[in-house]
Protein backbone atom coordinates (compact mmCIF):
# COMPACT_ATOMS: atom_id res chain seq x y z
CA UNK A 1 0.00 0.00 0.00
CA UNK A 2 2.69 2.42 1.03
CA UNK A 3 4.47 1.81 -2.51
CA UNK A 4 1.78 4.28 -4.08
CA UNK A 5 3.33 6.97 -1.95
CA UNK A 6 6.98 6.16 -3.06
CA UNK A 7 6.23 5.90 -6.69
CA UNK A 8 5.80 9.97 -6.51
CA UNK A 9 8.36 10.93 -4.23
CA UNK A 10 10.44 8.35 -2.59
CA UNK A 11 11.38 8.68 1.12
CA UNK A 12 12.96 12.72 0.97
CA UNK A 13 10.39 13.68 1.90
CA UNK A 14 10.62 12.06 5.22
CA UNK A 15 13.94 12.84 5.81
CA UNK A 16 14.18 16.21 4.41
CA UNK A 17 15.25 18.67 7.54
CA UNK A 18 12.38 21.04 6.57
CA UNK A 19 9.49 18.58 6.63
CA UNK A 20 6.02 19.15 7.72
CA UNK A 21 5.41 16.61 9.95
CA UNK A 22 6.61 17.52 13.72
CA UNK A 23 4.96 15.31 15.78
CA UNK A 24 3.56 11.76 16.19
CA UNK A 25 -0.06 13.60 15.98
CA UNK A 26 0.66 15.12 13.11
CA UNK A 27 1.91 11.79 11.50
CA UNK A 28 -1.14 10.33 11.75
CA UNK A 29 -3.07 12.95 10.48
CA UNK A 30 -1.36 13.30 7.29
CA UNK A 31 -2.02 9.72 6.79
CA UNK A 32 -5.36 9.95 7.85
CA UNK A 33 -5.98 12.67 4.86
CA UNK A 34 -3.79 10.66 2.30
CA UNK A 35 -5.57 7.45 3.21
CA UNK A 36 -8.65 8.73 2.01
CA UNK A 37 -6.79 8.55 -2.19
CA UNK A 38 -7.26 5.02 -1.93
CA UNK A 39 -9.94 3.14 -3.21
CA UNK A 40 -11.25 2.07 -1.01
CA UNK A 41 -9.91 4.48 2.26
CA UNK A 42 -7.40 2.91 4.47
CA UNK A 43 -9.66 1.31 7.59
CA UNK A 44 -8.55 3.04 11.49
CA UNK A 45 -5.90 -0.31 11.27
CA UNK A 46 -4.56 0.68 8.28
CA UNK A 47 -3.64 4.19 9.50
CA UNK A 48 -2.20 2.84 12.82
CA UNK A 49 -0.19 0.18 10.68
CA UNK A 50 1.14 2.85 8.42
CA UNK A 51 2.11 5.48 11.17
CA UNK A 52 3.71 3.17 13.34
CA UNK A 53 5.76 2.22 9.81
CA UNK A 54 6.46 5.54 9.13
CA UNK A 55 7.65 6.54 12.35
CA UNK A 56 9.65 3.52 13.48
CA UNK A 57 11.78 3.93 10.13
CA UNK A 58 11.84 7.90 9.70
CA UNK A 59 10.26 9.87 12.06
CA UNK A 60 11.22 8.16 15.29
CA UNK A 61 8.53 10.34 17.93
Amino acid sequence: MHKVCLDCHGTELYTSPTRKITSLDALRRDVMRWGDYYAPALSEQDVDDVTAYLNRDFYKF
